[in-house]
């Protein structure tokens, strides 16, 4: 019975690595879109601004007490 246990949780580690194996060369083949268009970073007449945003959280226990910990981050991102 215990080789049996062994040998079930052997496959499903090794269905599992397999698995991830395969989504990650599926996923790295659409990484990128193969497209025509281009932006020319050093064109004046297309400027571009942006703003990242990002809200976090996290929650875990310290010496048996809750510990709490939230932040933003923000960032202005020029062309």
């Amino acid at each position: 019975m215990q080789q049996l246990k062994y040998l079930c949780n052997q496959m499903s580690i090794q269905k599992l690595l397999s698995c991830s194996i395969i989504l990650f060369i599926r996923a790295s083949n659409y990484a990128q879109d193969e497209t025509e268009d281009y932006v020319e970073f050093n064109d004046r007449n297309n400027v571009l601004h942006g703003v990242y945003l990002g809200l976090y959280g996290h929650y875990g226990k310290t010496f048996k007490e809750p510990a709490y910990n939230l932040g933003v981050k923000f960032a202005y991102v020029p062309n």
